[in-house]
Order: structure tokens, then sequence, then C-alpha cells
């Protein structure tokens, strides 16, 4: 066992970073409409599934008879954020953060995207994460280990996302051909109108795009590693998913997708950033 958090700098600005995004899902964009997503209006129907009681937790608000008790959960998220601001506490109030978002979006299901699904799973690792953790004890050492741990499931969970969908970009006739932008910014339910016509007018630049995203997805975790390459390339994904959030529409994946890059940063990375950007302004 280690007696030393790898980089508690790293988990403490991706937890930050899942936790804003978590309260604007949930606060901003999902509050304002809770009866359409969780009250007797609702447009998703219930489901069944397995008995146990992991299921039935995360299931709750399936529930016959539980339909109503929603807010419980939005309480949960609301406390979470509030012990981490006033007490710290992070792995209490990861898990609060976690359990309420996860319980509200699986009565939610519909709205749900990839995106979601990558939330809650490095919401969940960061649960046995504490990046204030110290090896002086042997309940100290397992924390520690725990909490680098955590953080490699979060970087390992990232490059799965990216390893599955480079492998079903590379399977698909329509990303092999270049055509899969074109295809993807002509969905009316998604695209713009405006952005429809630009795109028949410049197809070549849809084909250029297509080929783009398909050679970052297959790189980007070899590049990611890389100390020369590692920055201009998390820069280039940002770019990448705003784009997409902003040209069809899904800027929560985006915005989820953004934040997962904190588990790649250093302290270090961000103060070459800051240097540059002096170095920039004085001259």
């Amino acid at each position: 066992m280690t007696s030393v958090v790898q980089s508690p700098w790293t988990i403490r600005a991706l937890r930050n970073g899942l936790f804003l995004v978590s309260a604007y899902l949930i606060l901003v964009l999902c509050l304002p409409l809770h009866d359409l997503f969780w009250g007797d209006d609702a447009l998703t129907p219930q489901l069944g599934f397995p008995s146990g009681p992991i299921n039935f937790l995360i299931m709750f608000l399936h529930q016959p008879g539980f339909e109503s008790w929603y807010p419980i959960f939005f309480l949960a998220v609301l406390c979470g954020l509030s012990v981490y601001l006033v007490k710290g506490y992070p792995r209490l109030s990861t898990f609060l953060v976690w359990i309420g978002v996860i319980v509200l979006y699986n009565r939610a299901y519909l709205s749900m995207v990839g995106g979601n699904y990558l939330l809650h799973s490095l919401l969940f690792y960061l649960i046995f994460a504490d990046e204030n953790a110290t090896g002086e004890t042997v309940l100290g050492s397992i924390s520690v280990t725990l909490t680098n741990l955590s953080l490699w499931a979060c970087r390992l969970q990232v490059m799965i996302v990216y390893i599955f969908s480079s492998g079903y970009k590379w399977v698909s006739e329509q990303w092999r051909s270049g055509e899969a932008v074109y295809d993807i910014l002509h969905i009316k339910e998604f695209s713009l109108p405006w952005i429809m016509e630009s795109v028949d007018h410049w197809h070549g630049l849809a084909v250029a795009m297509n080929y783009f995203a398909l050679a970052y997805f297959t790189l980007f975790s070899i590049l990611v590693w890389s100390k020369r390459f590692k920055l201009p390339l998390l820069v280039i994904g940002m770019c990448i998913h705003l784009g997409m959030g902003w040209a069809i529409g899904i800027m929560d994946f985006s915005l989820i997708m953004i934040t997962s890059y904190a588990a790649f940063l250093e302290k270090e990375d961000v103060n070459r950033v800051k240097s540059l950007f002096t170095r920039r302004i004085k001259a």
C-alpha cells in the first residue's frame, strides 16, 4: 500500500467539475420541467426490474407508490453539494450527489445520453476517493490506496469510452466513407436549418471533419499520456465537444465529456497554461 495520494489536485478538480455539471443537469435543465420528468404526468413510463437491494435503490422511483418521492433526491444532491462546500467530507458528499443524480435520471431514462452513464460511473468511483487522505496509519494507507485506485478507474473509464467509440466508428461504413458528419448534421430533430444548408455548400469540409474526428477518437487513449501532446489534445477535444453540443443540441453530453478531461490534468499542466498566457500578455 502507498502512503501518498498521487494527484490530489486532479481528484479535487475532477470532483468539483462533476459536481458543477450535476448541479447544472438537475437544477437548471430538469427542475423547471420536474412534472414531465418525475411527476404524475411524467413522459417516461415506469419499468420493471429484477429484485435486489441495489436495483431497489437505483430504481427507487419506479417502485409503485413511490413516484412522488423524487424531491428527496433533489435534496440529496443539494445536501451533497452543501456538505462539500461547508465541511468537505468528499466521500459522503459524492455519495449523496451520486445517489440523487442516478435515481433521478434512471426515472427519466428517455432523456439520458451516453454522457449520463459516464457521469454516474465517475461519481461512483469518486465515492472511494479522499484527496486529503494520509497514510500515517493502516486505515490511512487503505484510504490512500482506494483514492489512487479511484482516480485510475476514472481515467480508465474515459479511455474505454473513446476506445469503444472509435471502434464503433471504424466498423461503420458511414464513418469510413467520410459521410457520417454530413448525415448527422442533416438530422432535423437535432440540427439547425442554416447548418444543414451550410453543410450542403461545404460538403468537403464535412468530410474533413469526419476523418479528423475519427483520428481524434482513435488516438486519444494513446496521446493523452504524452506530456508533449496531452494539452493540445485536450484543447482540441474541448473544441470538438463544444462544436457537437452547439451544432446538434447535446450540450449536456459535451459538458460531461469536457469535465472528464480533468482526470488527466495535473497541477503542472495548469501552471504551464497560466505561464503561457502570462508571457503572451507581457509580450
